[in-house]
């Protein structure tokens, strides 16, 4: 490419000088046209190279990095260069510097977005390479290589910043490289959005709900007729609750209705939840009329309202518990959850509130996960007994055991010795009574051995 120039040099005595220039930049070609004596003069290469890397003729090179815009849909994005680091080559080989750092300011370069829609990259030369990065604050959520010159918006609820960086390589020995950095903030206004792990579930299960793009100053609620023993829990990035159902729950169709308040207007969803019907065994215990007078008398049951019941009322507000939970002792199921039972002949009231694990007297018990032990007692109903609360109203207990081997507050780590097994208080033989609840709603402990109940990963 050949640029024309007309130099105009004015000696102190005031004459004039002017020659006309075609400059070839790339191929180091200068020709001069002297307009007094009207004939060329032809500079060595040495004299073309000096004279081109003179401040005056600086405006022949690339001395900024090279324009980028971003568009959305139809218009274009406030972005602005937030960092720029440009080099660039004189005839005479020396390389010149040049950095731009800004500070960029969300009121002057924010746009809200739609995820739906891509943002598009367009340059003035083409880069070697796009990249992006994401930060919520000063958080990074996303880097990645930017493919056919656009990227999709990350779905958030709120304000993200985003930078484009753009990287020009070094052609040829005088071509100029370098990098630029465009910086803007992206808004998005989601909808709360309520998450269920399974949409069908039975008597005795439990469903973990997960609440998104909640925004600050916002509350939400369930509303629902399941479980008296919902609360809902603020993690990092989303708010959580289990939904119990005690092996009562009746089959049909349910709604969980998620409402949130707190702004201008209260958003409210309604989400189908469906209990499936379920079929427990029954049992028939015979039970020596002298264990059961000693055991299942009115000192007994005030004593059990007294100090067991009221126990699982208030749990640690964060997850003790690490991955699935194991069994804590190696066993015969003799008695399945929530199998009606039959006493003497008489049916009881309740379903049985766990399993019992039939094992030999005195073998170990272990924490099935990590807990702090909220009760460790012996009870006229129950004999040994242990309540651990694994955090967010997740609790185990153990009941007729020989041997208590922790002591009240203290932290228990999961397969850590507990105590041993044995026949206190009501029972008709060595074994472990094992209940897992949702606060005072009994569970079935299957399920917490199946799976992770919640990774917030």
């Amino acid at each position: 490419m050949t640029d024309n120039y007309v130099l105009d040099i004015i000696t102190e005595d005031g004459d004039v000088y002017s020659y006309d220039l075609s400059i070839n930049l790339d191929g180091m070609k200068l020709d001069v046209y002297d307009n007094k004596s009207q004939q060329f003069l032809y500079p060595s290469y040495d004299q073309i190279k000096s004279l081109l890397s003179t401040e005056g003729f600086y405006g022949l090179y690339e001395t900024n990095a090279p324009r980028a815009e971003l568009t959305y849909s139809t218009m274009t994005i406030p972005a602005q260069v937030s960092n720029s680091q440009w080099v660039y080559t004189l005839a005479d080989g020396s390389e010149m510097d040049k950095s731009i750092q800004n500070a960029v300011n969300p009121a002057n370069a924010s746009i809200m977005l739609n995820p739906d829609f891509p943002i598009s990259i367009y340059t003035e030369k083409v880069p070697q390479q796009l990249s992006l990065k994401v930060f919520s604050g000063q958080d990074l959520i996303r880097e990645e290589i930017i493919e056919q010159d656009q990227f999709m918006p990350s779905l958030f609820d709120g304000q993200l910043r985003y930078e484009v960086k753009c990287t020009w390589g070094k052609s040829n020995d005088l071509a100029p490289f370098g990098t630029s950095t465009l910086t803007f903030y992206g808004n998005m206004d989601i909808e709360p959005e309520l998450k269920m792990d399974k949409s069908k579930a039975t008597a005795g299960d439990v469903v973990v709900l997960e609440i998104f793009n909640v925004n600050e100053g916002q509350t939400p609620k369930i509303n629902q007729t399941l479980s008296k023993d919902l609360k809902i829990w603020k993690a990092d990035d989303r708010y959580f609750a289990f939904l119990a159902m005690n092996y009562w729950a009746k089959p049909g169709e349910y709604n969980l209705e998620l409402e949130v308040t707190g702004t201008d207007k209260t958003y409210k969803k309604s989400y189908p939840l469906v209990i499936e019907s379920k079929a427990f065994n029954k049992q028939y215990l015979t039970v020596d009329k002298k264990v059961e007078a000693n055991t299942r008398n009115d000192a007994a049951y005030e004593e059990y309202a007294k100090y067991f019941t009221p126990v699982r009322d208030t749990s640690v507000g964060e997850k003790l518990w690490e991955g699935p939970f194991i069994k804590p002792v190696e066993g015969r199921i003799s008695t399945e959850f929530g199998e009606m039972r039959y006493v003497n002949g008489a049916l009881t009231s309740y379903r049985h509130s766990g399993i019992d694990i039939a094992a030999p007297a005195d073998t170990q018990i272990v924490a099935p996960n990590h807990g702090v032990v909220v009760l460790s007692q012996n009870l006229i109903l129950t004999g040994e007994t242990i309540v651990i609360d694994h955090g967010y109203g997740i609790f185990s207990v153990y009941f007729h055991m020989n041997r208590r081997d922790v002591s009240l507050d203290e932290s228990v780590s999961k397969g850590q010795a507990i105590g041993t097994v044995g026949s206190t208080g009501f029972s008709t033989g060595p074994h472990l009574h094992w209940t897992m609840s949702h606060y005072k709603t009994n569970l079935s402990p299957w399920l917490f051995m199946e799976r992770e109940l919640i990774d917030f990963e």
